[in-house]
């Protein structure tokens, strides 16, 4: 069947021979009146002329069939698509219908294409965009990684003068005592020797407590810690230090503070010679002052300058290792303080807050738990105490005995551990003390004896270091506590 001339010459150069095309004639009332072609690809192959294709082109309601109009790409309820044509031609009507069935299928694959790559090209934007993130990052690891040499480059170089300077006068001091000075001069190089060798310990514990940090944390110890004796010590090495800078230095205990109390007096002394060394270091005129308060089980340690303050965008800096902030190369101090500080603080369950402003000088305040000890009294102290001392180290023993000695103990000092286990089942004394590393038995394994054979007086394990597992390793052994040393006096005499 020939097409209609209007049909083919709307579609001739749509080359419609190759989509199937279906056309029908209708009238007024949308019923065919005539069909050319192949219905059977739209659903129409039973279409026959006066049917109302209303129902079947439900679009045509829509339109006005006076007017030329296209619709690409219409799909029915059987998936079937096809593009209509609408063409008037005087009084007919046409309708045509194209497959487009390819077409959209082509078009279902180009959008696909399409769609991948706009999915690739996100994915690259988003590689580039970690890419460029990655990179910035580096750079600011980079900058951190660079400024933290700097800094470990000015602690290096500064560490010769802070061992050196002090052990050079230890030694000139030293050798005035070989040399038989009189007694007040005598007094005098003690005391400059004491106080030195002091802040030597104490920096030489910040390198080895930061050493720490890094390899397995802090862990904390308490024991019984004489809180007078405490600010004493930090007095006898920090007030000339101040007056060496024309600084005023004072040292208050409130009266409510006990004279004992319960807890991690290592980490304590650690944390405030850190934090009172900073603010002499910081303070060129003016004053610094400690004060010790207690209230609801907690001790309350605030160290208060006259620097020169610190402002806010700036405090967070000073916890950051090797920052040693606005001092000249060879101005003592590693940098190391006040970032061991605060990990020292959190191992007590305690907590750090510093208030400074620029001009107003700076209170920095640790705060920590700290239970009132409770005391055995004349368990053995007085002339009749007996204590067995194990120590390998001939000087360490020495300073012992005699310090010991002269609180009015009886001192029987051994060098191995067999010989303090037998030595302590037959004095049965009021006190073993033993070194943790003692040649044959060491320690914790002499202590473990002394309790299988029924020893029940306090055994001491004592260190020069204080590492987690020699503390735990002593105190599952059963041992009482555990100190460093040199022990203090006050501690020992209340055991």
């Amino acid at each position: 069947m020939t097409f209609p001339s209007a049909v083919i010459n709307y579609l001739h150069a749509r080359t419609f021979e190759a989509r199937r095309p279906f056309c029908m004639r209708l009238t007024a009332e949308h019923r065919l009146w005539e069909a050319w072609g192949d219905g059977e690809p739209y659903g129409h192959e039973s279409i026959a002329p006066g049917d109302d294709v209303s129902q079947a082109l439900p679009f045509l309601s829509d339109y006005d069939l006076e007017e030329h109009l296209e619709l690409p790409f219409v799909t029915d309820a059987e998936g079937r698509a096809y593009h209509v044509h609408l063409i008037p031609d005087g009084s007919a009507r046409y309708v045509i219908l194209l497959d487009a069935r390819d077409e959209l299928r082509e078009r279902q694959r180009n959008q696909q294409t399409a769609n991948e790559v706009r999915l690739l090209l996100e994915r690259e934007r988003r590689l580039i965009a970690e890419l460029v993130d990655a990179q910035a990052e580096l750079a600011v690891r980079r900058k951190e990684a660079e400024e933290e040499s700097r800094r470990r480059g000015e602690y290096i170089a500064t560490m010769s003068h802070e061992f050196r300077t002090p052990l050079t006068s230890v030694l000139a001091h030293a050798e005035r005592l070989a040399a038989g000075v009189d007694s007040t001069e005598s007094a005098n190089a003690g005391q400059t020797i004491q106080r030195i060798t002091q802040h030597q310990l104490w920096l030489i514990d910040n390198l080895l407590l930061r050493a720490r940090l890094e390899a397995d944390g802090f862990s904390s110890h308490r024991t019984v810690t004489d809180t007078r004796k405490l600010v004493d010590d930090l007095s006898l090495v920090f007030a000339p230090l101040a007056a060496d800078k024309e600084l005023s230095f004072s040292a208050r205990v409130a009266a409510t503070v006990p004279e004992f109390l319960v807890l991690d007096d290592l980490h304590l002394r650690q944390a405030l010679v850190n934090v009172l060394g900073n603010a002499i270091k910081y303070t060129d005129e003016g004053s610094v002052e400690l004060e010790l308060d207690y209230a609801g089980d907690r001790l309350s340690a605030a160290v208060a300058d006259t620097g020169p303050g610190i402002p806010a965008d700036s405090q967070a800096a000073l916890f950051t290792p090797f920052n040693r902030g606005r001092v000249e190369p060879r101005a003592p101090g590693a940098g190391l303080g006040l970032g061991i500080t605060r990990k020292l603080v959190e191992s007590m369950d305690g907590s750090l807050s510093l208030d400074s402003k620029p001009g107003q000088g700076t209170r920095l305040t640790l705060t920590l738990p700290a239970a009132i000890a409770a005391l055995a009294e004349g368990n053995h102290g007085g002339a009749s105490g007996v204590i067995v001392l194990g120590e390998d180290d001939p000087d360490i023993s020495d300073l012992l005995e005699v310090r010991l000695a002269e609180a009015g103990y009886r001192v029987h000092g051994v060098s191995d551990g067999k010989t303090l286990v037998d030595s302590a089942i037959e004095l049965q004394p009021n006190l073993v003390i033993v070194d943790i590393n003692m040649p044959g038995l060491d320690g914790p394994a002499a202590a473990r004896k002394l309790r299988e054979r029924g020893f029940s007086a306090p055994i001491l394990a004592l260190s020069g270091a204080s590492r987690r597992q020699d503390i735990e390793q002593a105190l599952s052994s059963g041992c009482t506590e555990f100190l460093r040393k040199p022990p203090h006096m006050g501690t020992l005499k209340r055991l």
